[in-house]
């Protein structure tokens, strides 16, 4: 597992080095773009949003290697969520989003 920096100023660990989930803007207040990109075959992907304590709030599909779907972050309260890109049942790339 390796730690990078996305380019955001966040560092995120990622599985394979390939793959990368970007979130902007961070801190958000009504929206957040997640900017992915898988590599290789797609097999039942999504992006999923989970509270500090694991419980996940959103799950976003994933249908192209190279995508920036748009979240609405008033559907959840103020706080720290982890954000994980997941291919093939495992988490590829992971970060932290905050909502204010």
């Amino acid at each position: 597992m390796k730690h990078r920096n996305r380019g955001d100023g966040k560092r995120g660990t990622s599985v394979d080095a390939r793959a990368s989930v970007g979130i902007k803007p961070n801190p958000a207040s009504v929206w957040v773009v997640f900017e992915y990109r898988l590599v290789g075959e797609l097999e039942q992907a999504y992006i999923r949003v989970a509270s500090i304590d694991g419980r996940e709030v959103a799950r976003l599909r994933v249908n192209d290697a190279v995508g920036q779907p748009v979240y609405d972050t008033r559907q959840v309260g103020k706080g720290v969520y982890t954000v994980e890109l997941v291919n093939g049942g495992r988490t590829v790339e992971s970060g932290k989003l905050i909502v204010e």
